[in-house]
């Protein structure tokens, strides 16, 4: 079997049929399937899974846990029960577009070296109305050298439905490590690029969704989620010792990735008024990095709660696109 769109679920009535109705739009008639596995949700989305099952028996298949697993080994279970080459992970709040395949997985294929093929998002609010464009990651369309975007992954990544990626290389490491929910998909690609290449595209293939009662929202709200980010990093550092790939001099600056981090989630926290949780990231990134004090960010802050002033505005779209790492080179190259 070709493809495998994946979706792991849980309590996401409200956006599961859109997500289904995605991710069967854009499949390929006669070369994949979707595989849903519930992790034991409270609400509807069972009954809803398997209406679509029922209508398209072989195609469309739903498993439920017997217990409540997580995250990170529902994602898991969704990987090893499926069948596809190819296999990308749908969050049942988030939308792939009918393109999806129809752009990456040529990429896959004409690079044979490739691991993961990666296009671009839209964002999109809970009622899926855009919410504005996100310029593109790099400033053109690349092949670039696996251990080299392993090297940016330390710093920053890509969401699930953004990637197409070699189904077994992910199984190979184990896939999703347990317990390690925050950054879950940055751990998964910096794994799995220290594998081999990747092809990323300007190109848009699927619609993230932002919301209130979203997993990534829910975790922001609490500042427990960064110590958890910063043992992401160590795993990270972990994992490509163990590899034999030295990233020992990008150690100091990822780790004040960290600070940085937490000064725009206290910015998004103080946007929502609660003032406590905005100091506490505040001082967290002072511990890490003391120098942030001298940051525009925080003193942006400090300004805002000295005054107690409103601010509606949290994280802006990313602005600018990148210069890909060294040895990448424009797929338009190397197709002519």
């Amino acid at each position: 079997m070709k493809f495998s769109i994946v979706i792991p679920n849980f309590n996401n009535e409200k956006y599961l049929n859109e997500a289904i109705e995605s991710a069967i739009t854009a499949l390929p008639e006669g070369q994949g399937e979707i595989v849903i596995v519930d992790d034991c949700s409270t609400d509807n989305s069972l009954e809803i899974a398997n209406k679509y099952a029922q209508k398209m028996t072989g195609v469309i298949k739903v498993f439920q846990n017997e217990s409540n697993l997580g995250q990170e080994l529902t994602t898991n279970k969704c990987l090893e029960l499926s069948k596809g080459d190819y296999a990308v992970i749908l969050h049942s709040d988030d939308l792939i577009h009918e393109n999806f395949f129809f752009d990456l997985a040529p990429l896959l294929e004409r690079f044979p070296s490739a691991v993961m093929a990666v296009g671009e998002r839209i964002e999109i609010n809970a009622d899926s109305e855009k919410i504005h464009s996100v310029s593109p990651f790099y400033d053109n369309d690349y092949f670039i050298p696996g251990r080299e975007q392993a090297r940016t992954f330390l710093y920053t990544g890509f969401l699930p439905c953004q990637v197409l990626f070699k189904r077994n290389n992910i199984l190979s490491f184990g896939g999703a490590k347990k317990n390690f929910i925050v950054n879950l998909d940055g751990l998964l690609w910096f794994k799995l690029a220290l594998s081999g290449d990747v092809a990323y595209t300007q190109t848009s293939v699927c619609s993230y969704r932002k919301h209130e009662t979203s997993t990534t929202t829910s975790l922001n709200h609490s500042i427990s989620h960064m110590f958890e980010y910063y043992a992401t990093l160590k795993e990270m550092f972990n994992f490509s010792d163990e590899m034999g790939v030295d990233f020992s001099c990008e150690r100091s600056k990822a780790f004040l990735r960290v600070s940085e981090l937490s000064l725009r989630y206290a910015k998004e926290i103080y946007t929502s008024g609660n003032e406590d949780l905005t100091k506490q990231y505040m001082s967290l990134a002072l511990s890490i990095n003391p120098d942030s004090k001298n940051s525009l960010g925080y003193k942006e802050l400090e300004n805002l709660l000295k005054h107690h002033l409103s601010c509606k505005k949290g994280f802006a779209a990313r602005q600018n696109s990148y210069t890909p790492p060294k040895g990448s080179v424009r797929i338009e190259t190397l197709i002519n």
